[in-house]
């Protein structure tokens, strides 16, 4: 009988102690995850721009602070800069497309990382963002110039500045037209992606850049469409790599239009391109076939020390 108890009572302590445990380390789990996102061990400058401004300053250093991953979502969204410490694990440097997307969407002044990985594609045809294209600000004569080929109904207004330095974007970056809505995207402020490398398809084909545009020390591991895009006020490309189809076609340089050092390694067309500034192509190196047949030269342009591997086609080319 004492036998028969004592297996009952482990049984029905086996019974009881089960439920319990599976429900504890659910809880358990959950709060550990809850930890992890709140826990501050990711290194970014704290008010980098105070540093620019007292950069003759010998004395003043950069102040390092740790921040959560949340943290680091909130100052995205509200405008403000994330510099992180490039010597830290790039997991802690990894942030979310979307993250840079949902700033655009709540409407803030600028976007200022440096030092990421970003992981996601980032699409510039934001929903929120779409206008009519009598409201967008494209004067009548650049529709009926630029946009005569296609059907533009309207257009996607990134008004933010974006500066995106010395980053890794992972995913597709896709701001060119849009067949499904037949519009286009305006970037009004100015754009930096220097010293990024891009993973995948770069894609500004058919854009408006309003405001000065750098490219500086750029890699180009995927495509790089900027056909019959616009730029405005600067196009500086100096010392950036393009290892895959690169397409100027048609594209309209109303400024400098600064290519210097270059290296062109894929597929390359700057047909039709129109240059109505300065072209500096000095020190470039074209790897593949050069074809800048009917292009426009208006303003003058350099090749000086200029490294054309393969034919350079210069067919009915305005200079």
């Amino acid at each position: 009988y004492n036998s028969v108890m004592k297996t009952s009572i482990r049984i029905l302590t086996f019974i009881f102690f089960i439920p319990l445990l599976l429900l504890i380390c659910p809880l358990n789990s959950q709060a550990e995850d809850e930890a992890s996102t709140q826990d501050k061990d990711i290194q970014i400058l704290d008010n980098p721009y105070e540093f620019r401004n007292k950069y003759n300053n010998s004395r003043h250093k950069l102040k390092i602070i740790n921040v959560s991953i949340e943290e680091i979502k909130e100052r995205i969204l509200n405008g403000e800069p994330v510099h992180f410490v490039n010597k830290q694990e790039e997991g802690k440097r990894t942030i979310k497309s979307s993250m840079i997307i949902e700033a655009i969407k709540n409407g803030v002044d600028r976007i200022d990382i440096k030092n990421a990985i970003i992981f996601g594609n980032l699409d510039f045809h934001i929903r929120e963002k779409l206008v009519g294209i009598e409201g967008s600000g494209i004067e009548v004569e650049e529709k009926q110039a630029g946009l005569s080929t296609l059907r533009v109904e309207s257009v996607y207004i990134v008004a933010p500045s974006i500066s995106i330095e010395r980053c890794q974007l992972q995913g597709i970056i896709e701001a060119g037209y849009n067949d499904d809505t037949q519009s286009i995207v305006i970037f009004e402020s100015s754009v930096s992606f220097e010293n990024s490398e891009f993973f995948e398809r770069a894609n500004f084909s058919y854009a408006s850049f309003n405001g000065g545009v750098r490219f500086r020390k750029a890699s180009f591991n995927g495509m790089a469409l900027f056909s019959k895009a616009s730029f405005k006020e600067k196009a500086y490309f100096a010392l950036a790599n393009f290892e895959n189809r690169t397409d100027f076609r048609d594209t309209s340089f109303n400024c400098k239009a600064n290519f210097g050092y270059v290296n062109f390694n894929g597929k390359l067309n700057f047909e039709m391109a129109n240059f109505k500034n300065e072209a500096d192509f000095r020190y470039t190196s074209f790897n593949v076939k050069a074809n800048f047949r009917r292009a426009n030269f208006k303003n003058g342009v350099w090749f000086f020390k200029t490294n054309f591997k393969d034919d350079a086609i210069f067919d009915r080319a305005i200079f």
